[in-house]
């Protein structure tokens, strides 16, 4: 099993069988698990963070793939620490994906979940804010 086949949805929530975010919300830190990120532990937090608001499974399904692939590409870049993150590392991150021919609403779609995921680390403290 490879690294997107453990990121990428393979069925919809219903298809899946998941009736409620408790049981959805094991389904993703599962697959979360065996991933090797940096800031893991504040992505999981922002997870359940995410679950404990009530969003959808969807919406959660989407943050998880979106923060997946931008912190596995940051981590390409040889970067291991949030704190150190620059807006090249954003606009890297969005040639990249349209290198690999993603749609840009997908990629305007996982730019925000990323966008929010720093927000929230932000707002948390977890991370300085560059001025």
């Amino acid at each position: 099993m490879t690294r997107t086949d453990i990121i990428e949805p393979h069925r919809t929530i219903h298809e899946a069988g998941y009736n409620n975010h408790d049981t959805f919300l094991a389904h993703i830190l599962d697959r979360f698990s065996p991933l090797q990120l940096p800031a893991k532990d504040h992505f999981e937090n922002y997870l359940r963070h995410k679950g404990r608001s009530n969003h959808k499974p969807n919406t959660i399904d989407g943050a998880f793939t979106s923060i997946a692939f931008f912190l596995t590409f940051y981590a390409g870049l040889g970067k291991a620490d949030l704190k150190d993150i620059q807006r090249s590392d954003l606009e890297a991150f969005i040639e990249h994906e349209q290198d690999r021919d993603i749609r840009i609403t997908t990629v305007k779609t996982r730019m925000a979940c990323i966008v929010a995921f720093l927000h929230w680390l932000i707002i948390r403290n977890s991370s300085p804010a560059r001025h």
